[in-house]
């Protein structure tokens, strides 16, 4: 049976990307087969150091998200892939790392290759152009909380969503309200978290918003403005009265950036944690 590899510890994330995760089950995959020196195959590297530079922020300190682990798989990644078959097509996307007369090495420029795929990744047309059934599930996550012993052995699960423009672009879309509750029912979820992200030359913005109905809706909605240290502001753009069918919606500006879906899921999921004692 495999085992999943979580690296998270004492609330905190030991890497920034899942990639980094891949560099090192590869490389001990390698070890213990006794293979004194291993070349990844290029066409995979620059996927892998595409995705561990967008999950890092370049390895930013200010971004508080890359480890020394990242940068170690940054490292081999660079130094143990012959990217010269890869030469023309790094010129080409303008990402190829300049070359000099002590270094004549060819491989990619981590800032060069993060800023193009930090470009497509945030890109405002591609965002704008989803339904919101398709913004919401490009980048979904479900969980399963602990719930307490008098649940009667029932089960629920909630949903976290990560969408890369601002809640007021967001709410633009013709089917903005009718397509969450669409997404919901889908899924058969009573609460659905939607965090949103966008990036510019001041750094990183996040907002959060929570869907739901009812009791749990509430609770929740108090327990992430009063627990963990996200930084909540009440928006004043985006709001939402609710619906006939019991829907509501939180809408938030989160102060703290650094917290992503790696830090809000947890400190949602404490809520059942709580509510056990």
């Amino acid at each position: 049976v495999a085992v999943r590899n979580i690296a998270f510890q004492d609330n905190t994330a030991t890497v920034a990307s899942t990639c980094t995760l891949v560099v090192e089950r590869y490389m001990s995959k390698v070890a213990s087969a006794g293979t004194e020196c291993v070349q990844f195959p290029p066409q995979v590297a620059i996927l892998l150091l595409g995705v561990i530079l967008l999950d890092s922020v370049n390895m930013s300190p200010s971004a508080g998200k890359g480890t020394h682990r990242d940068a170690k798989a940054m490292q081999q990644l660079l130094e143990q892939t012959n990217w010269e078959s890869m030469k023309d097509i790094l010129a080409t996307k303008d990402i190829l790392a300049a070359s000099s007369s002590d270094d004549d090495v060819c491989r990619p420029d981590p800032l060069k290759l993060f800023d193009t795929v930090e470009s497509q990744k945030f890109n405002p047309a591609f965002w704008n152009n989803l339904t919101t059934l398709d913004a919401l599930g490009l980048d979904y996550k479900s969980f399963s909380p602990t719930l307490p012993d008098n649940s009667n052995g029932n089960k629920i699960q909630f949903g976290m969503s990560s969408v890369l423009q601002t809640m007021e672009q967001f709410a633009t879309k013709p089917d903005h309200i009718d397509g969450i509750k669409d997404f919901m029912k889908a899924r058969d979820i009573p609460l659905l978290g939607m965090m949103f992200a966008t990036s510019s030359a001041s750094g990183l913005a996040r907002q959060l918003a929570i869907c739901g109905r009812g009791e749990l809706f509430h609770n929740m909605v108090g327990h992430v403005q009063t627990s963990g240290n996200l930084n909540l502001r009440v928006s004043t753009k985006v709001t939402y009265g609710g619906s006939e069918d019991g829907l509501q919606i939180a809408y938030f500006d989160q102060d703290n950036a650094k917290a992503s879906r790696k830090q809000v899921a947890p400190l949602m999921l404490k809520y059942w944690e709580q509510a056990k004692m």
